[in-house]
């Protein structure tokens, strides 16, 4: 079967030859929007062991960011259902008790090497995904022709169902490329609507400088998604072949964006950390809000232990704990950023 069957047959249904030969669209962590903008690849973090044995005792009056981080641990572990303020009070000792007996430590209060230990060393379920599926690829389904062998293939972030809802009107998409940069790679991106008509293409000459993850923005000049609706992303690899003409690597997944209620949306306009952001996401099973928010926060605080374990956690609660130690890379900037450009067969 041929790579143009695959996508026909394997993937979404209506895409044609002509289609993937269509210039696309690769616009990373909103580059459209400031073109300057550009993160530095992130620093494999601590060891939760190792960082436990590091962190200071909290107790009852303590407060900063140590204890917005203490209040997401026991939020995720089902101890506190309260406000991330960074403030250790009498709820939260409570918690602390309530954590420390259930990892059968001597309930204190107090958060010592011990409790540490435990909260960040016990897997927690982060997000409960919805159970409907939809169309998609979410990895590259063998080596391509032109493309160096790779223990873990091209691989788009999402869950295994292949649907990832979001209440972005302008998402971004995420991807694990295993390819290091070559003058001649070229890399598409496709975002298409329910009736498959393409919505946002453009090109980038090179989509990445060395293997990691990646991030492809819909530009704010774009039309937003619509509520209630499905759309259909592809993401191509063309490996030493700049005029596209082998078989690429590539993957697929599908993206709806849902509304919320005026309640909802006030409690989203008051969550003002990344903390309570990610927890507002993962709640109600947003998983490209909740991904994007933790990869970002991830971005400017690279060795954040804490950080770290969520990250592993929402990769394991779909399905891509192999991705959990791979770094978020920076990409290359276009020569016209937010332009189409064409490329002829």
């Amino acid at each position: 079967m041929s790579w143009q069957q695959q996508l026909t047959t394997q993937s979404l249904p209506k895409i044609t030859l002509a289609q993937t030969t269509l210039v696309a669209a690769f616009i990373l962590a909103g580059l459209a929007s400031n073109p300057a903008r550009s993160w530095a690849q992130s620093t494999p973090p601590t060891a939760p062991e190792t960082a436990a044995a590091n962190l200071p005792i909290l107790r009852r009056g303590d407060r900063g960011q140590l204890v917005q981080r203490l209040q997401f641990a026991l939020i995720n572990h089902r101890f506190y259902n309260g406000r991330v303020t960074g403030i250790f009070n009498s709820q939260i000792e409570t918690a602390v008790k309530q954590a420390q007996q259930r990892f059968r430590l001597q309930a204190t209060g107090v958060v010592d090497v011990s409790t540490w230990n435990a909260l960040l060393n016990t897997r927690v379920r982060l997000i409960a995904l919805p159970s409907q599926g939809a169309p998609g690829l979410r990895q590259s389904a063998a080596t391509r022709e032109r493309c160096p062998r790779v223990n873990q293939p091209l691989t788009a972030l999402i869950p295994s169902t292949n649907l990832a809802l979001t209440v972005a009107s302008h998402p971004t998409f995420w991807v694990y490329i295993p390819y290091s940069a070559t003058p001649n790679n070229s890399v598409e991106f496709v975002l298409q609507d329910e009736q498959y008509q393409d919505l946002y293409r453009a090109q980038l000459p090179e989509a990445f400088q060395s293997p990691g993850i990646v991030s492809i923005s819909l530009p704010l000049t774009e039309a937003p998604l619509e509520t209630g609706k499905r759309y259909y992303w592809y993401f191509l690899v063309y490996c030493d072949d700049p005029e596209r003409t082998t078989e690429p690597a590539f993957v697929t997944g599908t993206s709806q964006r849902i509304s919320l209620d005026p309640t909802l949306s006030s409690q989203l306009g008051t969550a003002v950390s990344p903390w309570e952001r990610v927890l507002f996401y993962t709640r109600r099973g947003l998983w490209s809000d909740a991904l994007t928010t933790l990869a970002e926060f991830r971005r400017t605080e690279p060795e954040d232990v804490f950080l770290a374990v969520a990250w592993s956690n929402l990769l394991q609660d779909a399905d891509l704990t192999e991705l959990k130690l791979e770094p978020i890379v920076d990409c290359c900037t276009s020569s016209t950023p937010g332009q189409t450009v064409k490329i002829q067969r």
